[in-house]
Protein backbone atom coordinates (compact mmCIF):
# COMPACT_ATOMS: atom_id res chain seq x y z
CA UNK A 1 0.00 0.00 0.00
CA UNK A 2 2.76 2.42 0.95
CA UNK A 3 4.59 1.90 -2.35
CA UNK A 4 1.43 2.51 -4.41
CA UNK A 5 0.58 5.61 -2.35
CA UNK A 6 4.08 7.06 -2.93
CA UNK A 7 3.87 6.32 -6.65
CA UNK A 8 0.46 8.03 -6.99
CA UNK A 9 1.68 11.08 -5.04
CA UNK A 10 4.77 11.27 -7.23
CA UNK A 11 2.64 11.12 -10.38
CA UNK A 12 0.39 13.89 -9.03
CA UNK A 13 3.33 16.17 -8.22
CA UNK A 14 4.87 15.58 -11.66
CA UNK A 15 1.57 16.33 -13.44
CA UNK A 16 1.06 19.54 -11.48
CA UNK A 17 4.64 20.67 -12.10
CA UNK A 18 4.34 19.90 -15.83
CA UNK A 19 1.09 21.84 -16.06
CA UNK A 20 2.62 24.87 -14.29
CA UNK A 21 5.60 24.78 -16.64
CA UNK A 22 3.62 24.76 -19.88
CA UNK A 23 0.50 26.73 -18.79
CA UNK A 24 -1.57 24.53 -21.11
CA UNK A 25 -5.33 24.04 -20.87
CA UNK A 26 -6.38 21.46 -18.33
CA UNK A 27 -9.45 19.55 -17.18
CA UNK A 28 -9.68 19.14 -13.40
CA UNK A 29 -11.54 16.11 -12.09
CA UNK A 30 -12.53 15.85 -8.44
CA UNK A 31 -13.66 12.42 -7.37
CA UNK A 32 -12.83 8.83 -6.69
CA UNK A 33 -9.78 6.91 -7.75
CA UNK A 34 -9.28 3.23 -7.13
CA UNK A 35 -6.93 0.38 -7.82
CA UNK A 36 -8.42 -2.50 -9.79
CA UNK A 37 -6.72 -5.87 -9.34
CA UNK A 38 -7.62 -8.30 -12.12
CA UNK A 39 -6.74 -11.98 -12.38
CA UNK A 40 -6.49 -13.52 -15.85
CA UNK A 41 -7.85 -17.08 -16.07
CA UNK A 42 -7.52 -19.71 -18.78
CA UNK A 43 -11.25 -20.41 -18.62
CA UNK A 44 -14.23 -19.38 -16.51
CA UNK A 45 -14.43 -21.72 -13.48
CA UNK A 46 -17.49 -23.83 -12.69
CA UNK A 47 -19.32 -23.18 -9.38
CA UNK A 48 -17.15 -24.17 -6.39
CA UNK A 49 -14.24 -25.06 -8.69
CA UNK A 50 -10.77 -23.90 -7.65
CA UNK A 51 -8.45 -22.55 -10.33
CA UNK A 52 -5.16 -20.67 -10.61
CA UNK A 53 -4.76 -17.39 -12.39
CA UNK A 54 -2.29 -16.96 -15.24
CA UNK A 55 -1.50 -13.35 -14.39
CA UNK A 56 -2.38 -10.59 -11.96
CA UNK A 57 -2.74 -7.08 -13.38
CA UNK A 58 -3.17 -3.82 -11.43
CA UNK A 59 -4.82 -0.84 -13.14
CA UNK A 60 -5.99 2.54 -11.91
CA UNK A 61 -9.77 2.86 -11.93
CA UNK A 62 -12.67 4.77 -10.41
CA UNK A 63 -15.34 6.98 -11.97
CA UNK A 64 -13.34 10.21 -12.05
CA UNK A 65 -10.03 8.63 -13.05
CA UNK A 66 -11.68 6.72 -15.91
CA UNK A 67 -13.50 9.86 -17.13
CA UNK A 68 -10.28 11.87 -17.13
CA UNK A 69 -8.50 9.11 -19.05
CA UNK A 70 -11.21 9.32 -21.72
CA UNK A 71 -10.97 13.14 -21.83
CA UNK A 72 -7.21 12.94 -22.19
CA UNK A 73 -7.44 10.46 -25.06
CA UNK A 74 -10.15 12.40 -26.89
CA UNK A 75 -8.80 15.93 -26.45
CA UNK A 76 -6.24 17.88 -28.39
CA UNK A 77 -2.55 17.49 -27.66
CA UNK A 78 -2.37 20.84 -25.85
CA UNK A 79 -4.69 19.86 -23.01
CA UNK A 80 -4.12 17.73 -19.93
CA UNK A 81 -6.16 16.09 -17.20
CA UNK A 82 -5.56 16.58 -13.49
CA UNK A 83 -7.11 14.33 -10.83
CA UNK A 84 -7.85 15.71 -7.36
CA UNK A 85 -8.66 12.80 -5.04
CA UNK A 86 -8.06 11.47 -1.57
CA UNK A 87 -5.40 8.82 -1.12
CA UNK A 88 -5.39 6.91 2.12
CA UNK A 89 -6.16 3.79 4.11
CA UNK A 90 -9.81 2.98 3.48
CA UNK A 91 -9.76 -0.80 3.61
Amino acid sequence: KQCIRKQLRSMSVRATAEHEKTKEKAVLGVGSCGLDIMARLKEFPQPDEKTRSEALVMEVGGNCANALTAVSRLSEASSSSILFTKIGDDA
